[in-house]
């Protein structure tokens, strides 16, 4: 004949066509997507879209130079891989165009210098939460310590200066209704008494799952307890007569 044989081969999982009369092979292997990952992780919040994002996908088998495509919100983004991965770059002005309370996916694709092309990868998923949660009706008193209402789920901080300026502070979860408290014992350890008499300064903000963060005025909280009456004899309280396990008699 014409001296021109086909070869089909199979190592593994690459897939050559070798032309023996020319000493050619064809590349059928496909490259894959092996990671793609976001620099806003989970949700995009408030500040995260001030400033472009990168999207980062990594490789197997795609040559440097080949372009690999990020379709988000029904635009393509390309860049080249280089070593294995490409760092490709999503404008701000495009994510603050995503609408706030939504949930967006991205796919990526590429394909190797053959036109093999990768299985598209649309693992990524990610909330866009641009709303801060807000913190309501904060009410401190000495029975029922500091209670307010912010977005369900919420971690609720709360920064306290006593009276002697020393600081603590504190942190809790709105429970599903976006209630939250910390109780007079958690914040002085005991009820309060005329020895905690003073002005309390607490500084309350709020983080939602985006962490979008919100913060309120100080609230203050003025103790005042009045002493309990005391008992006296020749000039003297029984409690400076007595300690623990006396039997006082008068």
């Amino acid at each position: 004949g014409n001296g021109f044989e086909v070869k089909v081969g199979r190592t593994s999982e690459n897939f050559t066509v070798e032309d023996t009369a020319n000493g050619n092979q064809t590349d059928t292997t496909p490259p894959a997507i092996e990671e793609v990952s976001t620099s806003w992780g989970s949700h995009i919040n408030v500040t995260e879209d001030v400033f472009d994002g990168t999207v980062t996908v990594t490789t197997v088998g795609a040559e440097d130079g080949q372009t690999v495509t990020v379709a988000l919100n029904g635009t393509d983004y390309t860049g080249d891989v280089s070593g294995g991965s490409v760092a490709i770059t999503i404008p701000a002005a495009d994510l603050q165009a995503l609408t706030d309370d939504s949930t967006y996916s991205l796919t990526a694709n590429v394909s190797d210098a053959a036109g093999n092309a990768a299985v598209q990868d649309s693992s990524i998923s990610f909330d866009v939460d641009k709303t801060p949660p807000t913190l309501l009706a904060i009410s401190a008193t000495i029975s029922s310590g500091i209670t307010g209402i912010t977005e369900a789920g919420a971690m609720v901080s709360v920064v306290m200066t006593d009276p002697a300026g020393a600081v603590n502070t504190f942190e809790t979860a709105a429970d599903a209704t976006g209630e939250w408290n910390i109780s007079a014992v958690e914040l002085m350890g005991s009820e309060f008494t005329s020895d905690d008499n003073g002005t309390y300064a607490f500084f309350v903000s709020a983080t939602d799952a985006a962490e979008n963060a919100y913060v309120v005025p100080t609230v203050n909280l003025v103790v005042d307890v009045e002493a309990p009456a005391q008992d006296v004899i020749g000039g003297l309280n029984i409690e400076q007569l007595s300690k623990a396990g006396d039997v006082v008699t008068y």
